[in-house]
């Protein structure tokens, strides 16, 4: 469900294979909107939310200010920067989030806060490098924003699952108790 808004966004970019955000105003509108009332909606419901994702909605709520209130400096900015904007905007969130909430940029609620800031800053990493990646290839859309975005969810949810079977490893060998 988190994922609506910026599929919404993306599909007509996706099947036609090139961007033109400047055209895209109406979708970044709608998409705007659908990221915020979506993040509301799960948010209400204590659900654990996708790092990642809320940096991307972050992009869109610009983007639709952008577009929406016709503000032509942020409009060809957005525009300009492409898919690099939402890594920008994903990267910015993830530091802050990485160093101020328990949950870090992984978006893992566990008790070992050691471990939530060293997959935080990996993923950070990773980040950083999809936002390079989509600067490069800001003129492609699946090599500049597609494919790190999709690589980069992939990553986070490989993360959370390895930690995860470690643990669970660490509690059976530990004859079902978890370390502190």
């Amino acid at each position: 469900m988190q994922f609506a808004p910026v599929i919404t966004l993306a599909s007509s970019f996706l099947l036609a294979g090139s961007v033109d955000l400047e055209k895209a105003g109406t979708l970044f509108v709608i998409s705007g909107v659908g990221a915020v009332v979506i993040t509301a909606l799960l948010a209400c419901k204590r659900v654990l939310l996708n790092p990642v994702l809320l940096g991307t909605n972050l992009w869109l709520v610009i983007g639709a200010f952008a577009f929406g209130f016709s503000i032509p400096s942020l409009s060809r900015i957005t525009a300009q920067m492409a898919a690099s904007g939402l890594f920008g905007c994903v990267f910015v969130l993830g530091a802050v989030m990485t160093f101020s909430l328990r949950t870090g940029f992984v978006g893992m609620d566990i008790p070992d806060r050691g471990a939530v800031i060293r997959l935080s800053l990996i993923l950070l990493a990773f980040t950083g490098i999809a936002l390079i990646l989509s600067w490069v290839f800001r003129d492609n859309i699946r090599l500049g924003g597609g494919l790190p975005f999709i690589l980069l969810n992939i990553i986070r949810r490989m993360m959370i699952r390895r930690y995860s079977k470690s643990q669970l490893q660490e509690f059976n060998k530990d004859g079902g108790r978890f370390r502190s």
